[in-house]
């Protein structure tokens, strides 16, 4: 009998995958999901930075709802401090989820997961072991640093304003067109904003903006 999950896997490139990081190893999940255990050996560069060889141990757990359902990361020898850019469960902070959902949206393969969020994340923290510092300057972990990253995507300021617009992108978009621009500016958003909110509605879908809403809302309430 056919695995029913070998079509998913194949589109996500697993054969590929684990033809270039021969070091995890692979556990199927009940969900048609993946872990990968083990160590990954990367080469990486920045514009303008030194090229990088590292490897670290991880483990990977890619739902069975990827790409919309966001992976989990965990660095697992230690290595990595919990002070750097990690979530309450350990897991790494490969960016806001929106951020992360625009990434693996334009590559929804399992390298375009690890090309896009996880090596940029180990580059980071490789290239600061090494010379002391950053590459480039990066978001401040928590909400303020969601809260940056979401001004910059909306064109915003403030987190009320940010909140405003997921509201507005958890809804239908001719109804969203309709309401009062987040920005104040007193126009609706069909004419202010909506050329910086629309295209992301590509990304994720009117649940998954929700979801944002919950997730920003808790962590400011946990900050206060």
């Amino acid at each position: 009998m056919r695995d029913p999950c070998e079509k998913r896997h194949a589109a996500l490139g697993l054969a590929e995958f684990q033809e270039r990081f021969p070091g995890l190893r692979l556990t199927h999940l009940s969900d048609c999901g993946l872990q990968f255990e083990g160590q990954m050996l990367f080469r990486a560069t920045k514009a303008g930075f030194d090229e990088i060889t590292d490897q670290y141990q991880l483990r990977i757990v890619v739902p069975g709802s990827f790409p919309e359902g966001q992976p989990s990361v965990y660095e697992t020898n230690g290595r990595i401090a919990a002070d750097y850019h990690k979530m309450s469960d350990n897991s790494l902070c490969l960016g806001s989820p929106i951020g992360i959902q625009v990434e693996i949206t334009q590559q929804p393969t399992l390298e375009g997961l690890v090309d896009r969020l996880i090596i940029p994340y180990l580059y980071n923290h490789s290239y600061q072991q090494q010379e002391g510092q950053l590459p480039v300057g990066e978001l401040e972990h928590g909400v303020s640093g969601l809260i940056l990253d979401y001004e910059r995507r909306f064109r915003l300021k403030g987190a009320k304003q940010c909140i405003e617009a997921l509201k507005l992108l958890a809804i239908k978009k001719n109804k969203a067109n309709k309401r009062p621009c987040p920005c104040c500016s007193g126009r609706r958003l069909g004419q202010c904003h909506s050329k910086h909110l629309t295209p992301l509605r590509w990304y994720g879908s009117r649940k998954f903006y929700r979801k944002q809403i919950e997730y920003i809302t808790e962590l400011i309430d946990r900050s206060q």
